[in-house]
Formats: C-alpha cells, structure tokens, sequence
C-alpha cells in the first residue's frame, strides 16, 4: 500500500540549511500547533455548510467525538451531500432511530486524524471507521491533494481542530448492507436486472471480489426488450444470449467513478466494454450502436461497486 512520502537526503537537508542561512528572504511563520485550535465541535460551529452534520452528531449523542482528547477524523457530509440522504432540516433526524443514526455518522469518523497527506494514496487504500467498517480511499493529482472516500470527494479538505481534523465530503457514505445480489435485491429500480441474473444462474460473476457492476435500471431492461415476463420464459437460444448479455455487465475488480478511466475493461464474458470520460460518462459494448449513459455511481456493496446504466450492453 502506497503513502506519499517525502525524499531526501543528509546532503540535501545540509545544502537546504545553508541556503536558509545565507537567504535574505523571509521564513514562512510556523503554522498554529494544533493545541492552540479550538475543539471539533467549535469548527463545525463555525462552518454553516456543516450545520446538519454537527446536530445529527449531537442527535445521536456522539458528543465525545467532538469535545473529547482525540485525536479524530470527522468525514463530514456538507449540508447538500445531507440533503441528498433526505435529511433536510434538523427535524428530519428526529425521524430517524438514534441508533441507526449513530451507526452512520460512526462510518464517518476515523480512529485517527488523516490530513490528506496521511491518507494512502490508492486505489481502494482501506481505512476503517469507528464502528469497524472498511471504506476505500484513492488520491489523484500531480501532488495527490484530490482526495475521495468510496467515490465521494473531499470538497474541503484538511480543517484542523485541537482533537482532530474535518474532510468535508460532496455525499454521505453508505455502509455496505451485503454483496452485489443482496445490495441488487434491496433496490427495487434492479428488480428485473436481479431477475436475470438468477435466470441465467450467473450471479457467480457478480459475487467475485473484487467487482464492479454496471447495471441497467428496469426501464433499460424492459427498452431492451427484457420484461418480468420475458426473461421468465427464456429457453435454448435465447437464453444463451441473455446469459451472455449479463455477464457482460461484470467487470473484475472495484472502480468507483473517481477510478474509471477513459478506455476498454474486460467483462466476465470475456468480451470487453469502453467506458469514455469525455463528456457525459457513458460505456459502450460492441454490439451496442450507441453508448449507454452512466446515470448514477458508487454504490458501495461487500464485494464490489454498483454503477446504473441507462442502457443494457450488448457483447
């Protein structure tokens, strides 16, 4: 696992201390040891756009996390990422079980302060939160200052606090409920995907670890010509050819949408797909006239990532 590390030597530390010493420029002032910060609960206090983490932390009595010695990293969700869980106003947590609150905003707090230089640069570098679940880290840029945290990236990053440090995150992340068919079977919009994967018995090739999925909503299925109805009465030729068009939706290893480049990925078909970054995220197959558009991304399953497509791949 890569960290970034800085290099040097015994003979450049000696040169750079001598050209300290003869330089006419003036040192940079030394930066505000942490001590002399206030507490994480002040921070957020002070960050309106963090107005919704601090009173879901302070619904779920996760007080200490805040006030206490530390030393913490707070993966704070701004109040838009909020917003797009549901939670809107401060009465809006008032619906939701203290318990079952508090098990999400754990998965927001590391065991240690992380500014960005301390985290792995990645791919799917693991750091765990404090209620022990894994999360997966990557750092892109020249100086690996972009950070993202199972594909949602650090908006604000490194806001120091006596007892930790905040990254504010641009979506809440969302603890893994099971493996790709469990996670594909609790959402309703995969219903007539899941059914064709248990038709052509290839949920073997969605289960591998680690895997990503791009999978077509039930309107994609459907405009494919693949209804409840459909898919249940395949047989011989035809369902030959739905198998391979669901294996053709399975890659091999856990990209999340911060990983995916611009270019060809093998399938568990064997067949391959290209994903193009250029513009709006698309995936083509080579049997499709057109791209398919990427609609949603990153949801995060036990043994992989989940990507919705507007479309269905055709190998």
């Amino acid at each position: 696992m890569k960290y970034l590390q800085k290099i040097s030597s015994l003979t450049c530390t000696a040169l750079l201390g001598l050209a300290l010493l003869s330089s006419c420029t003036k040192s940079k002032p030394n930066p505000v040891p942490f001590s002399n910060l206030p507490k994480l609960d002040a921070v957020l206090a002070q960050n309106a756009e963090l107005s919704l983490f601090k009173a879901a932390m302070e619904k779920a009595d996760l007080g200490l996390f805040l006030t206490g010695v530390g030393d913490f990293t707070l993966l704070a969700p701004n109040n838009a990422a909020m917003n797009s869980a549901g939670i809107n106003t401060t009465a809006d947590l008032d619906l939701i079980p203290k318990t079952s609150l508090a098990n999400f905003l754990l998965y927001h707090i590391l065991v240690d302060r992380r500014s960005v230089i301390n985290v792995p640069i990645g791919p799917n570098a693991t750091l765990s939160s404090q209620n022990g679940v894994v999360m997966y880290v990557s750092k892109y840029g020249s100086d690996y200052s972009k950070l993202f945290i199972n594909g949602a990236s650090a908006v604000t990053k490194d806001i120091q606090a006596s007892n930790g440090v905040i990254q504010v995150l641009n979506r809440p992340l969302v603890i893994p409920v099971g493996n790709a068919t469990t996670t594909l079977q609790n959402i309703p919009q995969y219903k007539l995907f899941l059914q064709a994967i248990t038709k052509t018995a290839t949920s073997g090739s969605f289960t591998a670890t680690p895997t990503t999925i791009f999978a077509p909503t039930n309107t994609a299925m459907a405009a494919a010509g693949y209804d409840s109805t459909t898919i249940a009465n395949l047989s011989g030729a035809g369902l030959t050819t739905l198998t391979g068009i669901i294996r053709h939706h399975a890659v091999t290893g856990r990209f999340f949408s911060c990983d995916l480049q611009s270019k060809t990925y093998k399938t568990a078909q064997g067949t391959f797909i290209t994903v193009d970054l250029t513009g709006t995220p698309t995936v083509k197959g080579a049997g499709n006239p057109t791209a398919v558009s990427i609609i949603a991304t990153d949801l995060l399953h036990t043994n992989g990532v989940i990507h919705a497509l507007g479309g269905v791949l055709r190998p």
